[in-house]
């Protein structure tokens, strides 16, 4: 898409998103709907219930260990369910986000074809495609209202990141500031989420984005 946007001098603007606790905080009956929702069988829906309700952990170390105690949100880790488990339930997320953009068309079109991409997803990873900033800002702000479904899964605006490019024109002002000395630049374009910035990391001096 960069490439392509380059190539053409074309305006892009993306958001990658992440998850708060992605996998420890989505909800056992969050999974449950997820699961009836995209008519998974029953009897596959309630052996599922059974297995999460079930799962009993221990903390121990050499010193010490824990009680037992119940499982009640999330899927551990490293369960070979657990993955797809989540991904079914995030799913619905992406969904209700598709539902809430529908009128406001956010992604990216490649030029001279029908290929469009708006939202590429990995497990709890999220990418936010967009022309405009104010349409990736829209696509945020509604991803944000589209996990308050689930009433657990929340951003983690720390670790969400954004950068834009486009070309400016000389003697342009703009509250967006360009960072390469060329005509098509990366430009930070002060997008956020839950009301904090994203943090920018097309700066031309990848050092100090790391700070």
């Amino acid at each position: 898409m960069l490439q392509n946007a380059k190539r053409n001098s074309r305006q892009i603007v993306l958001a990658w998103l992440d998850l708060e606790n992605a996998y420890g905080s989505v909800r056992h009956m969050f999974i449950q709907f997820a699961l009836k929702w995209y008519h998974v069988p029953q009897q596959i829906c309630e052996l599922l219930f059974r297995y999460y309700d079930e799962i009993f952990l221990q903390v121990a170390t050499e010193d010490w260990s824990s009680d037992w105690f119940h499982l009640a949100i999330g899927v551990p880790q490293g369960c070979t369910a657990s993955t797809i488990m989540f991904d079914v339930a995030f799913q619905v997320v992406i969904d209700i986000w598709r539902w809430l953009t529908k009128s406001l068309s956010p992604g990216y079109r490649f030029s001279g074809s029908d290929i469009f991409i708006s939202c590429p997803a990995y497990a709890d990873d999220v990418e936010l495609v967009a022309q405009t900033v104010i349409t990736c800002q829209k696509s945020i702000d509604a991803f944000s209202e589209a996990l308050l479904f689930s009433q657990t899964l929340k951003p983690k605006p720390s670790k969400c990141r954004s950068l834009a490019f486009r070309r400016f024109k000389k003697g342009e002002k703009s509250e967006f500031k360009k960072v390469l000395a060329t005509d098509y630049s990366s430009f930070d374009p002060l997008l956020t989420v839950r009301g904090e910035r994203i943090k920018f990391i097309g700066d031309d001096n990848p050092p100090s984005i790391l700070d």
